[in-house]
């Protein structure tokens, strides 16, 4: 995309409170936790599922 962003309205909280929402609900992501991925691919496709889910609604 590209365009001329007005740089007084740039804000970040829009990511910020999606990486709060998926830390929240998947506490695969949460830190000292035994919830953990053992295989990258069972990590990723937790990841695609929650994100899939969470856009569908």
């Amino acid at each position: 995309m590209t365009g001329a962003p007005d740089k007084d309205l740039i804000s970040t909280s829009y990511v910020e409170r999606l990486n709060a929402t998926t830390r929240l609900h998947m506490r695969r992501l949460t830190r000292l936790t035994l919830a953990f991925s053992k295989k990258r691919e069972n990590f990723e496709a937790a990841v695609g599922l929650h994100f899939a889910f969470y856009n569908s609604l």
